[in-house]
């Protein structure tokens, strides 16, 4: 028995769970790899961006780095059990010749261990070998879940924040657009219902980035749909 693969699959186990269960529910931001992953694409992104002006690259940022993370997981799950099944020769062995699978049948056999319900030409040998194919077979459709159900909300959010930001340019595509649209010559009319919706999104924008820092990445080609100059833009009118 390799000691050495027990603990490093553990690790990788330990800390892609953790990652993937603090970005995903705890509402309180990313964990350490998804955050790490999404600074250093956006900041390669930008680099990028200052020396090309490639307005279109920074567009596919958000999409690429929610994808990226979710690919980061599922890789991550894949490998910390194959480190895992690496500490013994005989644990995975093949179903017709019984004979020990080489490094690459167990690649093989964790992967669709983890993430489909087997094919059965290679299995587990042991009872504890079997116990631990049923965890990874759990985790993997736990880390497929979760990566659906963070996924569709920071995609709505990201969709809500560029209604948000049309909705803040529908009242003046400046400062002072804004506020000469809402002079009725004597005093201010319509606005108020305006400000009353728009702080409200306001407000659940704010608590939608806590809970999805990713949406940071999203960005908008068009400044009418791009949250942050419309919300300047809102500020200075104010």
């Amino acid at each position: 028995m390799n000691v050495a693969y027990l603990i490093a699959g553990a690790g990788v186990l330990g800390l892609t769970i953790y990652d993937a269960v603090r970005t995903t529910l705890s509402g309180q931001g990313a964990g350490p790899l998804t955050r790490w992953i999404g600074h250093i694409v956006w900041q390669s992104g930008i680099a990028w961006h200052r020396r090309r002006q490639a307005h279109r690259l920074l567009a596919w940022m958000g999409p690429f780095i929610l994808s990226l993370s979710v690919l980061t997981w599922v890789i991550l799950i894949w490998l910390g059990w194959l480190l895992l099944f690496l500490a013994s020769p005989e644990n995975v062995i093949a179903s017709q010749t019984r004979t020990p699978a080489g490094f690459w049948e167990k690649v093989y056999f964790v992967g669709f261990s983890a993430y489909t319900l087997g094919v059965g030409d290679f299995v587990p040998n042991g009872a504890v070998w079997r116990i631990l194919t049923v965890i990874a077979t759990i985790s993997g459709f736990l880390m497929i879940t979760l990566a659906i159900t963070y996924s569709l909300p920071v995609l709505s959010a990201a969709t809500q924040q560029r209604q948000l930001a049309g909705l803040i340019a529908g009242l003046g595509q400046s400062p002072a657009g804004i506020v000469e649209a809402s002079w009725a010559g004597s005093r201010f009319e319509g606005i108020d219902q305006h400000l009353a919706q728009i702080c409200t999104l306001i407000e659940l924008h704010a608590e939608r980035h806590l809970s999805y820092p990713i949406l940071h990445y999203f960005h908008s080609m068009n400044p009418s749909t791009s949250i942050a100059p419309q919300i300047a833009v809102l500020y200075e009118a104010l």
